[in-house]
């Protein structure tokens, strides 16, 4: 019979970005380097913030939210994954977005 068997359950955060479904957690974050490398120029959110940070506001900041939100990268989201990977409980979006772009950038 079975009772002897030991069940073991594991479970694991997983994320979702466009098509690619099913991703841990530093998946996930490399997902969101590539997508903020290869949209830096293109979303003009993330161009003042690496480029300009002297224009910075609260309307760039929305327009980052947003545009996040629509390419599958919620705040939310982006932090659930930080905290896993990087085990930092309170990360911003600036500092993540400046991390992606740059490997030089702390972890937040």
């Amino acid at each position: 019979m079975g009772y002897e068997v030991k069940d073991e359950v594991d479970s694991e955060t997983l994320f979702t970005a466009g098509e690619d479904h099913a991703l841990k957690p530093e998946d996930y974050l490399r997902a969101f380097e590539r997508f903020v490398r290869e949209k830096g120029l293109e979303i003009e959110a993330i161009a003042i913030l690496l480029n300009r940070p002297r224009e910075w506001n609260t309307q760039a900041l929305n327009e980052l939210r947003q545009k996040l939100i629509e390419n599958y990268f919620p705040e939310h989201e982006l932090r659930k994954a930080h905290k896993i990977v990087y085990q930092k409980e309170l990360v911003d979006i600036i500092s993540m977005v400046k991390h992606a772009a740059r490997e030089s950038e702390p972890p937040c």
